[in-house]
Parts: structure tokens; C-alpha cells; sequence
């Protein structure tokens, strides 16, 4: 979705939003209902639990070394040293939208721009903004947002908010 903004190349290089620390599972991508079945059975070696709601998250949790002082990063079952291997259907929105997050902000929902993107903290945000207009995908975003709720957090500070409307 964001390719006009990160190359497929530097994410493979960078793999930042695929990895997590005990402390940022929260984070960790949701997929459908739906979608499990087919995925553990395409992708054994993945482990999923259920969340709130009917949805699901790679689970992580035995990742993850005895002595990890939080420190640690575990990677998603679904990057395997190079790329991601689920096809853009099989892709969770989150992950297509990153580093692009969906917050709750006051009485009005938010597309904020996560800081820790390496690479888009390199970049100005009217620059970022302008790439969404222009290719209408700021309509895509609020669209799926209105048929799954459970991908909006709460607003966490420290992050830009590109464009707000009323929840």
C-alpha cells in the first residue's frame, strides 16, 4: 500500500516493524478469523493466539530466551531472513499500512505516523502526507477502519498525526 513511501528494498533490509521485544507484542500484526485456518495450514511452524474480538496475533511469547533482559527482538514467524512470505492477501492491513497506525484521539480517530520507522523519520511529514493524497490511499485506509474497529489503538504520544476525522 505505502510503496511510493518504502521501497520493498529498505524494508527488507531495515525488518524493524517484523521483530518485537517482549515489552511491544502489542504490536504484534491481527489477522481475521478467517484467515487462521489457511494460514496454519500453509504455515505450520506459525503459532497464533486469539485476542478480543474474534481476532488473532502471531504469538511470540516462547520466543524468546531465558535470560532476555527485554532486549531482545523476536521475529515474526512469517520473516524468514529476507522478506516477508505472506502474499498481499495473506497480509494483515497493519503490516501493509506501517508505519502508519490508526489511534484514537480524543473524540476523533487518527492515521498517525509511528517515529520509529527508520525510514520515514528520515522523511518530512508534508512529504508523506502529499505520497497518501496522492494516491488516494487515505480513503482505503478510513474505509477498512470503519468495517474492523479492532485495528484502532489508543493514542500513544511521541507520534504525527497526518489526518484526523470524527470517530
Amino acid at each position: 500500500m505505502l510503496e511510493n513511501i518504502i521501497s520493498s528494498e529498505q524494508c527488507v533490509k531495515c525488518k524493524y516493524c517484523c521483530s518485537f521485544s517482549k515489552n511491544s507484542l502489542y504490536l504484534t500484526p491481527v489477522f481475521d478469523r478467517e484467515k487462521i485456518p489457511l494460514l496454519e495450514k500453509k504455515y505450520p511452524f506459525a503459532k497464533f493466539r486469539e485476542l478480543e474480538y474474534g481476532i488473532f496475533t502471531v504469538d511470540l511469547r516462547n520466543n524468546y530466551p531465558d535470560d532476555d533482559d527485554g532486549t531482545f527482538e523476536a521475529l515474526c514467524w512469517f520473516n524468514q531472513g529476507q522478506t516477508c512470505i505472506l502474499s498481499d492477501d495473506e497480509k494483515p492491513f497493519v503490516c501493509k499500512l506501517w508505519p502508519l497506525r490508526i489511534m484514537q484521539h480524543e473524540d476523533k480517530l487518527a492515521i498517525v505516523l509511528d517515529s520509529t520507522c527508520p525510514v520515514t523519520s528520515a522523511m518530512s511529514v508534508s512529504r508523506i502526507k502529499g505520497l497518501l493524497t496522492l494516491n488516494g490511499d487515505i480513503s482505503e485506509i478510513w474505509d477498512y477502519v470503519s468495517r474492523h474497529p479492532e485495528v484502532i489503538e489508543d493514542f500513544e504520544g511521541g507520534h504525527e498525526i497526518l489526518y484526523e476525522r470524527k470517530n
